[in-house]
């Protein structure tokens, strides 16, 4: 498997690690849009992902999610977004209903203006951003 090749081998410090000398390559960004249409009863094609994902930033893979924020209360249960969840991934919640609960680092979705959320963020924080629309 092409992620495997990726991973670090036993004899990598964690200072290589840190600093990612270890290994040349492409940074890979997986856009996942509509998570709640990959996700769903019948499975989900990221679930073989779900134990390389500690190791996502060591091996230059990134993980860009949008979904609706309708069942995604719901959604956070499921196996790859809670490991998402649990490693402090950050994100913007935009509007929504506040009943979904709470999304991504405590914050819950509430009524905004169209482009406004929260991004959260261990490091920042929980900001209120605009995000614009470039038209095409």
């Amino acid at each position: 498997m092409a992620e495997q090749r990726r991973t670090p081998t036993a004899d990598v410090t964690p200072e290589q690690l840190r600093n990612r000398s270890w290994w040349r390559g492409p940074t890979v960004y997986v856009v996942i849009d509509d998570y709640d249409l990959v996700s769903t009863s019948s499975g989900n094609p990221l679930a073989g992902l779900t134990e390389l994902l500690p190791f996502a930033r060591d091996v230059g893979v990134r993980f860009i999610i949008a979904r609706s924020t309708a069942g995604a209360g719901r959604a956070g249960y499921e196996t790859f977004m809670q490991r998402i969840k649990e490693l402090g991934a950050q994100g913007v919640v935009l509007a929504g209903d506040p009943a979904e609960g709470e999304l991504l680092g405590g914050v819950r979705p509430r009524a905004m203006p169209a482009g406004r959320g929260i991004f959260v963020s261990r490091k920042r924080g929980k900001p209120m951003v605009q995000v614009g629309l470039a038209e095409s």
